[in-house]
């Protein structure tokens, strides 16, 4: 859908992102840590902890930032289970997000 919008609306300066942050550590995800527990949750990500809200919040101020609109209709995930971004040859450490601050 987010491809659609923005082919639909780019010529008029709107853009269009989906951000798909995967598990993440809130109110919602609550019942599921009861019954579960974090250790579970924990199994498929390759980071040491739970996403945090917070954690997602940098990558939608970067895309309302202006500084990303080149990458409009693209579906962001913002989920640690698989490296979303490496390098060309996929050897190497995977490439890091920066902030609008760093650019």
């Amino acid at each position: 859908m987010s491809h659609s919008l923005a082919r639909a609306y780019g010529k008029e300066g709107i853009c269009s992102f989906v951000v798909a942050p995967g598990f993440t550590q809130t109110d919602m995800a609550q019942d599921f840590m009861e019954e579960y527990g974090e250790q579970h949750a924990l199994h498929d990500i390759v980071l040491p902890q739970l996403t945090q809200p917070t954690d997602i919040a940098p990558m939608v101020a970067l895309l309302l930032s202006g500084l990303a609109d080149h990458a409009t209709g693209s579906t962001i995930m913002t989920e640690p289970t698989t490296p979303a971004v490496t390098t060309q040859a996929g050897t190497g450490p995977p490439m890091r997000w920066c902030t609008p601050a760093q650019l």
